[in-house]
């Protein structure tokens, strides 16, 4: 169950606070950070581990994971590193390896480094393997 000062609506999608969202805007996109508290329409989030420094982000800037952290309403600087590190939250550890979103991120970059060559073979293996 949610309460008034954990949980808020903004244009029909739930949000938590220690929900850990990834930022889609430069000049921090890619990156996940969690959000440690509400103001306006706007959320004010830190990301430690991915060197996010607390600051307020416009909730258009980021995209819902599934992840969610425990750590107190309002909480000050000191907690959240412990959590979020301890947590294995940060890009590159197991937890955000395993995810299905961190697979596609990691195959559309994977295909972006692709030569003409490679695009090739690829496209040679499928023929085969239709045969």
């Amino acid at each position: 169950m949610c309460f008034p000062h954990s949980c808020f609506t903004c244009s029909s999608t739930l949000w938590r606070l220690a929900l850990w969202p990834k930022v889609s805007f430069e000049p921090h996109a890619g990156k996940l950070v969690a959000i440690v508290n509400v103001t306006d329409q706007n959320a004010l989030v830190d990301g430690p581990c991915t060197q996010v420094r607390r600051q307020a982000m416009s909730f258009k800037c980021m995209q819902l994971t599934d992840f969610i952290l425990k750590f107190p309403h309002r909480s000050q600087n000191t907690v959240c590193p412990s959590e979020t590190c301890s947590t294995g939250l940060a890009k590159g550890s197991t937890k955000w390896a395993a995810a299905r979103w961190a697979k596609k991120i990691e195959a559309r970059e994977r295909k972006a480094k692709m030569t003409n060559f490679d695009h090739y073979k690829v496209m040679k293996a499928k023929k085969m393997a239709s045969l």
